[in-house]
Parts: C-alpha cells; structure tokens; sequence
C-alpha cells in the first residue's frame, strides 16, 4: 500500500514538472489592446508632498502598439498636440518605462483590473507623481 502510494506521489510530482512551460504573463497588451489604447488619468499622488500634485490633471495617456505614447489633454487631442514618446513595457517586474525628450518616466505598475492601473514611481525617474490610470470605455 506505501510503495504504490509513492508510486502515485512520484507520477503526480513528474507530470506537473515533465515538458510543461510556463508562459510568463506578457503585459504590453494591457498598456495598448493590440492597436492604440486611451487612459485617463484619474488621480495623482505625490510621493512627498510637492506643488505639482495636480500637474496632470484632466490629461491623457495614449499608448499605441508600436511604441509610441501621447501626453495630451482632451482640448489638444483632437489635433494629435501633446507630449510624444516611446514606451517599454518589462512584464517580467511589472515595470513601465516612457521616454519623453529629455525626460524618463520609470515605473512600478500594479494591475487592478483591465481597466485600472496605478503607476508607482521608480528610483531615476523623471517624475515623483503617482498615477492611477482608468482605461477610456469602448463605445
């Protein structure tokens, strides 16, 4: 009865570790959706107290598949205004990496669900500003 318990144990044990990869979760698709992706900027926090904690407010985050993201507000928007730059996105440390001219925004991010994010600043980065981000809703 123990040899064929063990016998089942050690069948158990290989199948789960025998030719089975584990894919790591790939989070670019969630910055963009597989084409372009708008996200609002819902809240800022500084991460000590500074001025500037309402600097973004009411602006938009725009990531294309390609690389690319737009800083805009919803007036400058319609005519393609705003901050542009090139994104990266570390699914391994759940790191997020914007390059705006002369500026890096380097960040921790936290998914809270597909349509909520929180950027949380790194160390080297441009910026101090926490950001909670909400996804524009379809149509």
């Amino acid at each position: 009865m123990r040899f064929s318990l063990l016998i089942l144990i050690l069948i158990l044990v290989s199948s789960c570790f025998h030719g089975n990869r584990l894919d790591e979760v790939k989070y670019d698709k969630l910055f963009h959706g597989g084409q372009s992706r708008i996200w609002i900027i819902s809240s800022i926090a500084p991460r000590e107290y500074s001025d500037n904690s309402q600097r973004f407010k009411n602006e938009l985050l725009i990531f294309s598949s390609n690389g690319n993201v737009l800083l805009s507000d919803f007036s400058k928007l319609y005519h393609g205004e705003g901050k542009k730059g090139t994104f990266s996105v570390y699914s391994t440390n759940k790191e997020l990496d914007i390059q705006f001219e002369g500026e890096r925004w380097f960040f921790t991010f936290e998914v809270e669900d597909e349509h909520h994010i929180i950027l949380r600043p790194n160390v080297g980065s441009s910026t101090s500003q926490i950001m909670h981000l909400i996804s524009l809703p379809e149509i």
